[in-house]
């Protein structure tokens, strides 16, 4: 059908795409005024609410430091007063000098001082302090108001104030520490977290007290300033150990108070390695037989105590039972091969043990001498009776010479061998032993040996002979 004669006009291909461009450039002006609208609550807020701070790792707090207080109201002249005002305030200052030095030196704070200290002032809208005309509560309210508002715009986290009293008796230092009632939430009330009080009779002692007010104004756990060590306790206070056992000594540290200082390095030293040997961290081992001293000294702090000492005794086996083999009776197959054996190694402690034996003094008294002698052979385990059944066959006693150590024992010793059979005669013996012990519980009273035995028998009689045997037990070993 012609256009022209058309009852209904075509829409045109152009007005769809005319509609869509109004559309689209109609949402576009409204993104960009809300993204001009958006900004406005977000700086209101900025302006409303400050932003803490976010601490680095390993940053301590901002501490703002004010100057202290002068108060003035000492009444006639002393010589342990200051002078004049100037005096008084140049010493209030030097104090603020002193409690930022010691903070720094701690490493776990960041004193505001000085200029710092006005600029942050001025970025939280503190008004100037006070003239010098202005009365003592002026003051002290301005400062409280300036940690105050500091403190609350996120300045800083703590906030020191105090003042300095010039009195007929000497002078006197009072600090206050201030913090965030609510940890560090910006707004929230400040509150007095830290007190503390010093008193001296002159300037330079009153300088000097500056690590007490510390110590006083912060927590024990802080540690702003190391406090002295005053005694040293050992825990256990002596040590009864089986050899080549090991025990970790735990030491406490108190300051005067009496109140635990924590992280205190502390050295060891021990007065026979040969016998006891300690590691840097406490743990004391034995070596072999007998009695040693470890000292503990405190490092690192201020001390006034004593070195702190702990007896130790080192135990030999005092019991033992033996079970095994004669070597040369089963190469041979013989029903005699089996050896049972019981150990006994006293052990008496005596106060000669621990005294150095003098050859020239032993002439003059050769009991005390021969006593000293043997009573160090005893106490330190060196000497072990063994009895040895050989089933059908011997019964041999042994008195032996022992050399143990954590690793093991050597030892030579010299018997009587009896026959428990008929045709045999009595013999004398010779024995060299080699042995090693082991203990798989740790603290127990026990362990477990492995022994080996030669001997040589000199048997006498008509047809005197000879016999060389070797051999291999084990059992346990008995601790007291």
């Amino acid at each position: 059908m012609p256009e022209g004669r058309s009852g209904v006009s075509m829409p045109s291909a152009t007005a769809p795409i005319h509609r869509r461009g109004l559309r689209a450039s109609r949402l576009g002006a409204a993104c960009l005024a809300l993204l001009f609208l958006l900004p406005l609550p977000v700086l209101a807020q900025e302006e409303t609410l400050p932003v803490i701070q976010v601490r680095r790792p390993g940053e301590g707090p901002l501490v703002a430091i004010f100057p202290l207080q002068v108060l003035n109201q000492q009444v006639g002249t002393s010589e342990t007063a200051v002078k004049d005002q100037r005096d008084l305030e140049l010493l209030s200052q030097a104090l603020s000098d002193a409690l930022a030095a010691r903070l720094v030196q701690s490493g776990q704070f960041r004193p505001v001082t000085g200029v710092r200290l006005e600029r942050r002032l001025q970025e939280a809208n503190v008004p100037p302090p006070p003239g010098s005309e202005a009365s003592v509560e002026a003051m002290r309210t301005w400062l409280q108001e300036a940690a105050e508002a500091l403190l609350s715009r996120a300045q800083v986290e703590e906030a020191v104030v105090g003042r300095v009293l010039a009195v007929q008796g000497g002078l006197v230092a009072v600090i206050e520490r201030y913090r965030l009632a609510d940890g560090s939430r910006a707004g929230s009330p400040a509150r007095l977290v830290g007190s503390a009080v010093a008193q001296a009779d002159k300037p330079p002692a009153l300088l000097g007290c500056a690590d007490d007010l510390l110590r006083e104004v912060y927590p024990p756990g802080t540690e702003v300033v190391p406090r002295k060590v005053a005694k040293l306790v050992v825990l256990p206070s002596a040590l009864r150990l089986p050899i080549g056992q090991s025990q970790r000594l735990n030491v406490l540290a108190f300051d005067e108070d009496g109140t635990l200082l924590p992280n205190v390095t502390l050295a060891f030293q021990s007065d026979d390695e040969g016998r006891v040997a300690v590691t840097s961290d406490g743990l004391v081992t034995g070596l072999s037989p007998g009695q040693a001293t470890v000292q503990v000294q405190a490092l690192g702090r201020p001390s006034t105590a004593d070195t702190a000492s702990v007896n130790v005794a080192v135990l030999a086996p005092n019991l033992g039972f033996r079970a095994g083999a004669n070597l040369s009776e089963v190469a041979a197959q013989r029903e005699t091969a089996a050896a049972f054996g019981l150990r006994l190694t006293p052990s008496i402690t005596l106060q000669t043990t621990s005294q150095k034996v003098d050859l020239s003094k032993g002439l003059e008294n050769p009991l005390s001498f021969l006593t000293g002698f043997f009573s160090s052979l005893l106490g330190s385990g060196l000497v072990t009776l063994d009895m040895d059944v050989h089933p059908n066959q011997d019964f041999t006693v042994m008195l032996d010479a022992m050399q143990r150590s954590r690793g093991g024992y050597f030892g030579t010793g010299i018997g009587i061998v009896t026959p428990l059979k008929e045709g045999m005669e009595t013999g004398l013996g010779l024995r060299l032993t080699l042995g090693t012990q082991f203990d798989w519980l740790r603290g127990s009273r026990f362990a477990v040996p492995f022994e080996l035995n030669a001997d040589l028998v000199f048997r006498g009689g008509v047809e005197s002979s000879t016999e060389a045997r070797v051999v291999l037990v084990t059992g346990i070993d008995l601790f007291p």
